[in-house]
């Protein structure tokens, strides 16, 4: 009937893998989705976050909110993967493609309590329509329109927005390694420029890559470091209770442009090449060395390097440090 898989787990010495779907039952058929799967079962996907909580009876959605039931399920999952195969709290991660891209944006990278970090492979970072493109035709049948209220005080649309959060948010957000195509008819390219840029300012920690690819040949098209970083064995370095250095304004960055498609590098990285050794955190030091492992020929370079998820070097707000580089 829709819902023949709930989820799935794989054990390994070194890890737990959970997948799970982004199904939910609705008891009827979504006719006006442009989603075929979503029109041919009373079960729909929901872009991994929710739906309105009046799906039931499409002439009462416009008076309804939107609550995250697939977020609820996802976090519910991670907690009893935890309990049941008593996996590391510090240690959770979230990698997929396509709309499970859009999980690791919708669900995990607001979620920074929980996840270490994210390895989202062309998914959606904002809900917006434009000349490049309209994304939010794929929300509108099961949420309703951007200025649809959600259980989380705030609309659709900023809810779904990963740069506004990150331009807002006080946290020590999970490391990203992200790619996108320029070329993605099912993934508009023209909001990625605006998030990445987002995570630059906020100086948080990332890996970004983007080149001339569509929906389904982006991360083939990725040279081999880039696709090592979205892969499990990479994001294990990272932990809630371990410290990272987070790269912004490295002088070897590609520029995405302005979104038009005939603006900025076809194909481009940020922070790429760039690597560390586990940082030195205690009451008075914070020290971390700083790899370039490329061509070497491409050196010298400048970058900015931030302390993110410190653990014991927290001086009082307003004390002075010295900064040795």
């Amino acid at each position: 009937d829709g819902l023949p898989f709930k989820f799935g787990s794989t054990v390994t010495p070194d890890a737990v893998r959970v997948s799970t779907t982004d199904r939910h039952w609705i008891a009827r058929l979504l006719t006006d989705d442009m989603d075929i799967c979503n029109r041919i079962t009373p079960a729909i996907h929901t872009f991994w976050w929710g739906y309105n909580d009046h799906i039931y009876d499409p002439a009462l959605m416009p008076q309804g909110v939107v609550r995250g039931y697939a977020e609820y399920r996802v976090l519910w999952l991670v907690r009893w993967a935890q309990q049941y195969f008593g996996t590391d709290p510090n240690r959770t991660y979230a990698a997929g493609g396509s709309m499970g891209g859009c999980a690791c944006f919708n669900i995990a990278f607001r979620h920074p309590e929980v996840f270490a970090a994210i390895a989202p492979v062309v998914g959606i970072v904002e809900y917006r329509r434009g000349e490049g493109g309209d994304s939010v035709r794929r929300i509108l049948a099961f949420m309703g329109d951007l200025d649809t209220p959600t259980d989380q005080g705030m609309t659709v649309g900023e809810r779904l927005n990963a740069g506004l959060y990150a331009r807002t948010t006080t946290s020590d957000l999970p490391y990203v390694v992200a790619i996108h195509g320029r070329n993605d008819g099912s993934i508009p390219w023209w909001v990625n420029p605006d998030f990445y840029r987002a995570l630059q300012a906020g100086r948080h920690g990332c890996t970004i890559a983007w080149n001339a690819g569509e929906h389904g040949t982006t991360q083939s098209m990725a040279p081999p470091d880039i696709n090592e970083r979205l892969g499990w064995q990479w994001l294990h370095r990272f932990a809630l209770n371990q410290s990272y250095p987070a790269f912004s304004n490295c002088s070897l960055d590609n520029n995405p442009g302005n979104g038009a498609q005939d603006d900025g590098d076809i194909e481009g990285y940020m922070n790429r090449g760039l690597d560390w050794d586990q940082p030195t955190d205690t009451d008075e030091t914070w020290q971390v060395v700083v790899r370039y492992t490329l061509d070497p020929a491409a050196l010298p370079l400048t970058v900015d390097v931030t302390p993110r998820r410190r653990q014991a070097f927290r001086p009082a707000p307003g004390a002075q440090v010295r900064a040795t580089a």
